[in-house]
């Protein structure tokens, strides 16, 4: 009976711990700290998903969008932007700006099949934006929503996996004889 007992203890963690291991759909935020004035000129930066949590498995991206806190230097000028994202194709890019008077602050857009693909190949993002007079570009902040991915077992699961069936075997084992 004691020895049962024992066995019992051992399968039922073991095949439970083995069901356990799968990745859920999650939303990856990352921030990157641009910081920089813009003045007739054109600025660069990637976004990387692939050191941030919940870890990005490459494939799994299915929607997101992209924020840029951009604003205006306040002069009556007119400013205004040229938002690139991957491909100057206005996929998912823009602009931003006014002609006369101040421009509202912030950019923001969903994420179109370029940059989805884009964000499944590698987990990186190209952004540029190319000034036309002169603003300051803050934070960009991408949001990327991923969908469930099964994991394959860690060779831990699987050895528990096989102790569980083990200890089924031999107490079914023991019970006949």
């Amino acid at each position: 009976m004691f020895k049962q007992l024992i066995k019992s203890v051992i399968a039922v963690p073991a095949l439970v711990l083995t069901c356990a291991s799968a990745v859920q759909a999650g939303q990856i935020i990352d921030v990157e700290d641009v910081d920089q004035a813009i003045s007739w000129s054109t600025l660069e930066y990637q976004h990387n998903i692939n050191d941030e949590f919940p870890v990005f498995v490459p494939g799994t991206a299915i929607s997101g969008s992209l924020s840029i806190d951009i604003s205006d230097d306040g002069d009556r000028w007119g400013e205004g932007a040229v938002i690139v994202v991957e491909n100057l194709d206005f996929d998912t890019g823009g602009t931003w700006g006014a002609i006369w008077g101040s421009a509202t602050p912030g950019w923001v857009n969903d994420l179109e099949i370029e940059a989805i693909a884009s964000l499944n190949v590698d987990g990186f993002l190209n952004v540029s934006i190319s000034g036309l007079g002169d603003f300051y570009v803050g934070s960009s902040t991408l949001t990327v929503n991923t969908a469930d991915v099964a994991s394959v077992p860690e060779p831990g699961s699987l050895a528990l996996l096989a102790l569980g069936l083990i200890a089924v075997g031999v107490s079914r084992r023991s019970i006949q004889h």
